[in-house]
């Protein structure tokens, strides 16, 4: 069974064996508890690639290989929590210590994770944040977004608009093109220090704000988020279409390995 699923008192003797050789930890909490209501009745979690491993189980298998990260906490719907612990231990995974049922949003389930993992973070710890449906993020990726972090005190992933961007009224007509080379396109992970990210959750719950993406979180009160340089490989599988491109960059990095 290896460390996964632990009692809180069992958690706490293991990040206590991994904070002796530290002076901080890395914490990922994956976000996956969505309602795949754009996938017409396919359930994208548990959906198997053409690498054959599930679309999660491929979004674990890359956080767990960072040795930068200590903990995985999956965040998913209560009907999914059996179906993740079962692939946990097909591919023993050693870094999951929780699966839980997430919120209605986005944003709840983000504040379920957390509040799951807060008694075994210290405030000099970081928080990665990541989408159970984006299963190709690189390893050099994360370190470079893990590195961006710590140098300032949070970072996302994000690649930047190659096409025209155009602002429009409300009746779709078009006001002016932006200027592209100051838009980005923000992925996961996105990656807080865990005393900023701490602070941002309370203002949110307090003003019970609700967000689509994490950094959000931060810009409402006042923090800046480093933008950390990523690719377009690391999709994030939202309809069927995306299965079919999915499926290819699979393919595409399981030949890679292979040369």
């Amino acid at each position: 069974m290896f460390i996964n699923f632990m009692n809180l008192r069992s958690k706490l003797d293991f990040i206590d064996l991994i904070r002796s050789n530290y002076i901080y930890m890395v914490h990922a909490i994956i976000l996956a508890a969505g309602s795949s209501s754009r996938m017409n009745g396919v359930n994208k979690i548990i959906k198997k690639l053409d690498n054959g491993m599930e679309v999660i189980a491929t979004t674990i298998a890359a956080l767990d290989e960072i040795s930068k990260i200590d903990t995985i906490t999956i965040v998913t719907a209560s009907d999914l929590i059996d179906n993740i612990k079962q692939l946990i231990d097909k591919y023993h995974f050693q870094k999951v210590i929780d699966v839980i049922s997430g919120g209605e949003t986005r944003t709840e389930s983000l504040f379920l994770g957390f509040n799951n993992i807060q008694n075994l973070c210290s405030e000099d710890d970081y928080c990665l944040i990541h989408d159970g449906a984006r299963p190709f993020i690189r390893k050099k990726f994360i370190l470079n977004c893990i590195n961006d972090a710590m140098i300032y005190g949070s970072a996302a992933i994000g690649i930047k608009a190659i096409d025209t961007i155009k602002r429009s009224d409300i009746n779709n007509n078009i006001i002016e093109t932006v200027d592209r080379n100051r838009i980005f396109y923000i992925q996961t992970p996105q990656i807080f220090k865990m005393n900023i990210l701490k602070k941002a959750i309370k203002n949110a719950h307090e003003k019970k704000l609700i967000f689509t993406d994490d950094c959000q979180l931060l810009e409402s009160i006042g923090e800046k988020v480093h933008i950390s340089m990523g690719e377009s490989s690391n999709i994030k599988i939202t309809t069927q279409e995306d299965l079919l491109l999915a499926n290819a960059i699979a393919c595409f990095f399981n030949n890679a390995r292979g040369l």
